[in-house]
């Protein structure tokens, strides 16, 4: 970060540098040479001259100008520097972002009591890189009305869902929608009566990533003047893709995205 501001300073200081050279030879017309006066200055017909004068006089104008200017310049360049500063900051802050929520949800599994994983295990997970672009705002369309349906699970056996509501967003130049559930249990309990769930299939199935379908979990409180941010990167597998004997939900037809999500978990590694 360190080397980083160095070396915006560096060209934007230098930049301002031949700047004001610029200047002070639009403004003088004859600039003098290097040492010319340093030289010279004993010299009364040299510093009687019109020559010296006018140096004099123009030098003395150049001067308050360039004071008021670069008061300005410095503003606009410090102003430059933070934009570039805050911008690779705020980079930086997402990508650590992505990846302390990676780590807490890798240390879950060494305390879930249920957890399908070992400690040898860990090594074997695996993820995509992290990328910002996978993180969008999506448009939510609530729906009240819908009955609640049974959802398919792994294991044969359903469990009830009902739709809360639709999102739409858009990824890849295309326009996509996913539909957010509600578990019909887990609303009847304090701690997770705000639970929301979106379980969803895309192009990478079968290849990079899990067969049956990615998870998303959101929370009621995410949903803030009717958008809500779908981050991919925080894509999870659920059990099923580990080991055998959990009751996984299958993703509906409607949440099937005809795209490639290149982001959050990939397949398990361990054979």
């Amino acid at each position: 970060m360190k080397r980083y501001q160095e070396w915006v300073e560096r060209i934007f200081f230098t930049l301002y540098w031949l700047i004001c050279r610029i200047e002070l030879r639009l403004k003088l017309g004859y600039p003098p040479k290097r040492g010319y006066f340093f030289f010279h200055a004993k010299n009364d017909s040299i510093a009687n001259s019109r020559y010296w004068k006018d140096f004099c006089c123009n030098a003395a104008m150049f001067g308050l100008s360039l004071k008021i200017k670069t008061m300005y310049m410095r503003y606009g360049i410090l102003s430059l520097m933070f934009c570039f500063i805050l911008n690779y900051s705020n980079a930086q802050t997402y990508t650590e972002k992505i990846q302390i929520h990676r780590d807490k949800y890798i240390s879950d599994f060494l305390t879930d009591e249920h957890s399908p994983l070992s400690k040898k295990d860990i090594k074997h997970l695996d993820f995509y890189e992290i990328d910002s672009a996978y993180s969008v705002k999506g448009n939510i369309s609530l729906t009240p009305d819908a009955i609640p349906f049974d959802m398919a699970t792994s294991l044969g056996i359903v469990k009830r869902y009902v739709q809360y509501a639709i999102i739409t967003f858009q990824l890849h130049d295309s326009t996509f929608t996913l539909s957010i559930y509600q578990s019909m249990k887990l609303r009847e309990q304090e701690e997770y009566k705000d639970y929301l769930f979106v379980p969803f299939n895309d192009n990478t199935n079968y290849t990079e990533t899990y067969g049956g379908g990615r998870y998303l979990d959101f929370r009621m409180r995410d949903i803030v003047d009717g958008n809500i941010n779908v981050d991919f990167n925080k894509v999870y597998n659920p059990y099923c893709a580990y080991s055998g004997g959990y009751a996984c939900p299958v993703p509906p037809a409607e949440n099937k995205l005809n795209t490639d999500i290149k982001a959050g978990e990939k397949n398990f590694k361990k054979k």
